[in-house]
């Protein structure tokens, strides 16, 4: 008579509970990814909805609504490669959004905070270039913070100073100048600003790959320099705006990236105190 091995396995009942597990398993992972694809999809969505997304219809009341807005700025702020120039930036399509009287100030050619190339005056750098230590061009259009009188600030609901770009792609520019430099404008309007007077810094969009390398460190000064009391301001930061969008025109926001812009500012000034 043979002799019958002792198999040893698991249970029946063991066997079908650990198959039942695994199945369970495989079904979670597979939602798991189901989620993950939808998201990215509904991602790109919102990116697109974005794009294509802005408004000048309200259908809510908001804070910004038939108040007065004040801003310097760069070539950036002026949307020099908008859809028109001068009408269609950022700045503009927010006022006419909320029906706001704009001065705008932002103008190809004025710059950032401070850059050496041009002749630094009244907080704000004119335009005029330098030659053998003498002003050879001015942009009458460039207007200097520190050339606003009391009455003048105080006559604004919303004053923005948009820019950086230029000051940190410019690696003459020393970023200890630099703070100072904003330090002392910030300083001064919040001197002379109203209290209900909401002062806001808008941080361009992160440059495209070959432009400047510094401006990481430009940008974190400024909202450092920002959070403190005497130079209190608003940090609103379009940095994390796509920039494929945003300068599909070299150094320049298009119009979709200035739609985005308008998206993040708007709701910058709605928030800021």
């Amino acid at each position: 008579m043979k002799e019958q091995k002792n198999k040893v396995g698991r249970p029946k009942l063991a066997n079908n509970i650990h198959k039942k597990e695994s199945i369970i398993m495989i079904e979670i992972c597979i939602i798991a990814i189901i989620v993950l694809i939808f998201g990215a999809f509904n991602t790109i969505g919102n990116n697109l909805n974005k794009l294509k997304g802005w408004s000048n219809a309200t259908s809510d009341k908001s804070v910004l609504d038939g108040k007065s807005v004040l801003m310097f700025g760069t070539s950036i702020g002026y949307g020099i490669k908008s859809d028109e120039p001068g009408s269609t930036a950022f700045i503009n399509l927010i006022a006419d959004k909320h029906h706001m009287s704009l001065t705008n100030y932002a103008h190809s050619g004025c710059g950032g905070v401070y850059e050496q190339k041009y002749i630094f005056k009244n907080g704000y750098f004119t335009g005029g270039k330098l030659k053998n230590g003498k002003v050879t061009k001015k942009y009458n259009l460039c207007k200097g913070v520190l050339a606003l009188s009391k009455k003048e600030i105080q006559s604004y609901d919303y004053i923005i100073i948009e820019g950086f770009a230029n000051d940190s792609e410019n690696k003459r520019v020393k970023l200890s100048v630099f703070k100072k430099e904003l330090r002392r404008v910030l300083k001064y309007l919040n001197k002379n600003k109203k209290k209900s007077t909401k002062l806001l810094i808008v941080a361009t969009p992160k440059l495209p790959d070959g432009y400047s390398e510094r401006q990481d460190d430009f940008w974190n000064a400024a909202e450092r320099i920002s959070e403190r009391k005497k130079y209190k301001a608003y940090f609103c930061n379009t940095y994390y705006v796509n920039a494929n969008y945003t300068y599909s025109s070299g150094d320049h926001p298009t119009q979709e990236g200035h739609n985005l812009m308008a998206e993040v500012v708007e709701e910058c000034m709605e928030k800021a105190k």
